[in-house]
């Protein structure tokens, strides 16, 4: 029994000689939620109507302030980057024939919802969502143009032009 103590005052006493020291650290975790994008079509459209081909080329105008108004609404104060390009516009009843491209015009008006003081905006460039009532909105205003060759054949026409914003 003398001998089973022995061990067991041993093991206690020496137990504290190989316990490791304890050590710590610390970090700031963080997180900043921002409101999500949205774009919404306020009016106009892209709609160039009908053109007579008279066997030169031509080139049609749509100014941006009578194409399309939208409205890019998001975090207040916060930058987007706005992407854009050409569109391609084929025949919807004849694909072989010679496509015609629409060329963009992006202008803003900042939270001007008219069209007054506009500035262009090229794309890949940033947009400030300006803080009105707590929400970040901007308004951009699209045109553009297309070229008509004086090969182009008559048909419809039509394509998708496709207007990005990203935080």
């Amino acid at each position: 029994m003398k001998k089973y103590f022995i061990y067991i005052l041993l093991y206690f006493t020496a137990l504290p000689l190989f316990a490791q020291k304890e050590a710590q650290t610390s970090a700031l975790i963080k997180v900043k939620l921002l409101k999500g994008l949205n774009i919404t079509k306020i009016k106009g459209n892209l709609d160039f109507g009908e053109v007579i081909l008279n066997g030169d080329g031509q080139k049609i105008i749509k100014q941006p302030d009578e194409g399309i108004e939208f409205v890019v609404s998001g975090h207040p104060n916060k930058e987007a980057i706005i992407t854009y390009k050409p569109t391609l516009l084929t025949q919807s009843s004849n694909h072989g024939s010679n496509p015609l491209i629409f060329l963009p015009a992006v202008l803003q008006t900042g939270v001007n919802i008219n069209f007054v003081s506009p500035s262009v905006v090229k794309s890949g460039s940033t947009i400030l969502l300006n803080n009105q009532n707590g929400i970040g909105k901007t308004f951009i205003w699209v045109g553009g143009d297309i070229d008509i060759k004086p090969q182009s054949t008559e048909g419809n026409y039509e394509g998708i032009f496709t207007l990005t914003v990203a935080y």
